[in-house]
Protein backbone atom coordinates (compact mmCIF):
# COMPACT_ATOMS: atom_id res chain seq x y z
CA UNK A 1 0.00 0.00 0.00
CA UNK A 2 1.45 3.31 -1.07
CA UNK A 3 0.39 6.37 0.87
CA UNK A 4 0.40 9.79 -0.70
CA UNK A 5 3.54 11.68 0.27
CA UNK A 6 1.76 14.33 2.43
CA UNK A 7 0.05 11.59 4.47
CA UNK A 8 3.31 9.68 4.98
CA UNK A 9 5.10 12.87 6.06
CA UNK A 10 2.28 13.70 8.47
CA UNK A 11 2.51 10.23 10.04
CA UNK A 12 6.28 10.56 10.50
CA UNK A 13 5.88 14.03 12.00
CA UNK A 14 3.33 12.72 14.52
CA UNK A 15 5.55 9.75 15.41
CA UNK A 16 8.52 12.12 15.85
CA UNK A 17 6.53 14.47 18.08
CA UNK A 18 5.37 11.55 20.24
CA UNK A 19 8.98 10.38 20.65
CA UNK A 20 10.15 13.89 21.55
CA UNK A 21 7.33 14.18 24.08
CA UNK A 22 8.37 10.89 25.68
CA UNK A 23 12.00 12.02 25.93
CA UNK A 24 10.98 15.35 27.48
CA UNK A 25 8.68 13.55 29.94
CA UNK A 26 11.54 11.26 30.99
CA UNK A 27 13.88 14.22 31.41
CA UNK A 28 11.34 16.09 33.56
CA UNK A 29 10.78 12.99 35.71
CA UNK A 30 14.55 12.61 36.17
CA UNK A 31 14.81 16.25 37.23
CA UNK A 32 12.04 15.76 39.77
CA UNK A 33 13.69 12.66 41.19
CA UNK A 34 15.60 13.93 44.16
CA UNK A 35 13.79 17.26 44.57
CA UNK A 36 11.66 15.77 47.32
CA UNK A 37 14.57 13.97 48.98
CA UNK A 38 17.84 15.82 48.37
CA UNK A 39 18.28 19.16 50.10
CA UNK A 40 20.58 22.02 49.22
CA UNK A 41 24.13 20.92 48.59
CA UNK A 42 26.82 22.42 50.78
CA UNK A 43 28.71 25.28 49.20
CA UNK A 44 32.45 25.25 48.87
CA UNK A 45 33.89 26.53 52.17
CA UNK A 46 36.50 29.26 52.27
CA UNK A 47 39.02 26.97 53.97
CA UNK A 48 39.48 23.78 51.98
CA UNK A 49 42.78 23.00 53.66
CA UNK A 50 45.94 22.11 51.84
CA UNK A 51 45.81 20.56 48.40
CA UNK A 52 46.38 16.81 48.58
CA UNK A 53 46.09 16.27 44.82
CA UNK A 54 45.99 19.08 42.27
CA UNK A 55 43.43 19.42 39.50
CA UNK A 56 42.84 16.19 37.60
CA UNK A 57 41.02 16.37 34.25
CA UNK A 58 37.79 14.36 34.47
CA UNK A 59 34.47 13.91 32.80
CA UNK A 60 31.75 14.20 35.40
CA UNK A 61 29.58 11.22 34.45
CA UNK A 62 26.64 11.60 36.83
CA UNK A 63 25.41 11.11 40.37
CA UNK A 64 23.04 8.27 41.17
CA UNK A 65 21.41 6.86 44.25
CA UNK A 66 24.06 4.72 45.95
CA UNK A 67 24.21 1.19 44.62
CA UNK A 68 21.74 1.95 41.82
CA UNK A 69 23.86 2.70 38.76
CA UNK A 70 20.83 3.61 36.62
CA UNK A 71 18.95 5.82 39.13
CA UNK A 72 20.35 9.15 37.95
CA UNK A 73 19.68 12.14 40.24
CA UNK A 74 18.49 15.20 38.34
CA UNK A 75 18.38 17.87 41.04
CA UNK A 76 21.25 20.45 41.30
CA UNK A 77 22.50 19.32 37.85
CA UNK A 78 23.86 16.15 39.47
CA UNK A 79 22.62 14.10 36.52
CA UNK A 80 24.25 16.26 33.84
CA UNK A 81 27.38 14.96 32.17
CA UNK A 82 30.12 17.56 31.76
CA UNK A 83 33.84 18.12 31.50
CA UNK A 84 35.62 19.23 34.60
CA UNK A 85 38.42 18.86 37.09
CA UNK A 86 38.64 17.18 40.47
CA UNK A 87 40.85 18.54 43.21
CA UNK A 88 41.40 16.78 46.52
CA UNK A 89 41.97 18.97 49.58
CA UNK A 90 42.52 17.88 53.17
CA UNK A 91 38.91 18.92 53.98
CA UNK A 92 37.17 17.37 50.96
CA UNK A 93 36.89 16.98 47.21
CA UNK A 94 35.93 19.75 44.77
CA UNK A 95 34.65 18.83 41.32
CA UNK A 96 34.54 21.85 39.01
CA UNK A 97 31.90 21.12 36.34
CA UNK A 98 31.54 23.16 33.16
CA UNK A 99 28.06 24.62 32.92
CA UNK A 100 27.19 23.83 36.57
CA UNK A 101 28.14 24.96 40.02
CA UNK A 102 31.13 23.19 41.58
CA UNK A 103 30.32 20.08 43.58
CA UNK A 104 31.91 20.02 47.03
CA UNK A 105 31.99 16.76 48.98
CA UNK A 106 33.30 17.35 52.47
CA UNK A 107 35.57 14.91 54.21
CA UNK A 108 32.89 14.02 56.75
CA UNK A 109 30.39 13.22 53.97
CA UNK A 110 32.71 10.79 52.15
CA UNK A 111 31.90 7.13 52.68
CA UNK A 112 34.14 5.45 50.14
CA UNK A 113 35.70 5.38 46.70
CA UNK A 114 35.87 2.56 44.16
CA UNK A 115 36.11 2.02 40.42
CA UNK A 116 33.52 0.63 38.05
CA UNK A 117 33.14 -0.17 34.37
CA UNK A 118 29.99 1.82 33.73
CA UNK A 119 27.35 4.13 35.12
CA UNK A 120 23.94 5.34 33.86
CA UNK A 121 24.28 3.43 30.62
CA UNK A 122 27.81 4.67 29.89
CA UNK A 123 30.21 1.73 29.59
CA UNK A 124 33.84 2.80 29.31
CA UNK A 125 35.84 -0.36 29.80
CA UNK A 126 37.37 -2.16 32.72
CA UNK A 127 37.65 0.01 35.83
CA UNK A 128 37.69 3.43 34.20
CA UNK A 129 35.11 5.34 36.28
CA UNK A 130 36.07 6.49 39.78
CA UNK A 131 32.99 6.48 42.02
CA UNK A 132 32.75 8.59 45.18
CA UNK A 133 30.13 7.39 47.65
CA UNK A 134 28.96 10.22 49.88
CA UNK A 135 26.12 11.48 52.04
CA UNK A 136 24.12 14.37 50.58
CA UNK A 137 21.81 16.43 52.78
CA UNK A 138 18.17 15.38 52.62
CA UNK A 139 15.08 17.56 52.75
CA UNK A 140 14.03 15.95 56.03
CA UNK A 141 15.81 17.60 59.00
CA UNK A 142 18.81 15.69 60.36
CA UNK A 143 18.64 13.19 57.51
CA UNK A 144 20.88 12.36 54.56
CA UNK A 145 20.80 10.30 51.40
CA UNK A 146 23.73 8.33 50.01
CA UNK A 147 24.84 9.07 46.45
CA UNK A 148 27.43 7.68 44.05
CA UNK A 149 29.21 10.25 41.87
CA UNK A 150 31.10 8.99 38.83
CA UNK A 151 34.21 10.63 37.43
CA UNK A 152 35.90 9.37 34.30
CA UNK A 153 39.57 10.30 34.69
CA UNK A 154 41.07 11.28 31.35
CA UNK A 155 44.64 10.12 32.03
CA UNK A 156 45.17 6.60 33.31
CA UNK A 157 48.16 7.70 35.37
CA UNK A 158 45.93 10.11 37.34
CA UNK A 159 43.28 7.50 38.19
CA UNK A 160 45.24 5.66 40.90
CA UNK A 161 46.47 8.94 42.40
CA UNK A 162 42.90 10.24 42.61
CA UNK A 163 41.63 7.03 44.21
CA UNK A 164 44.46 7.01 46.76
CA UNK A 165 43.99 10.70 47.64
CA UNK A 166 40.24 10.33 48.15
CA UNK A 167 40.59 7.03 50.00
CA UNK A 168 42.96 8.72 52.46
CA UNK A 169 40.17 11.20 53.31
CA UNK A 170 37.50 8.57 53.97
CA UNK A 171 37.02 8.18 57.70
CA UNK A 172 37.65 4.64 58.82
CA UNK A 173 35.82 2.97 61.67
CA UNK A 174 37.19 0.58 64.24
CA UNK A 175 34.63 -1.12 66.48
CA UNK A 176 32.00 1.51 65.60
CA UNK A 177 34.24 4.47 66.40
CA UNK A 178 35.39 6.81 63.69
CA UNK A 179 39.12 7.43 63.29
CA UNK A 180 40.98 9.73 60.91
Amino acid sequence: MNLPQPVAVAIWVVVGLVLVALVVRGFVRMRRRGVDTIGDLPGRPDDLGEIVLGAVDVTYVSSTLAGEALARVGVHHLGDRSRGTATVHENGVVVERSGSAPLYVGRSALEGVHITNGMVGKQLGTGTIVVLTWKAPATAPNDSITLDTGLHVRRTSDREQLIAAIDALVPSTIDGEETS
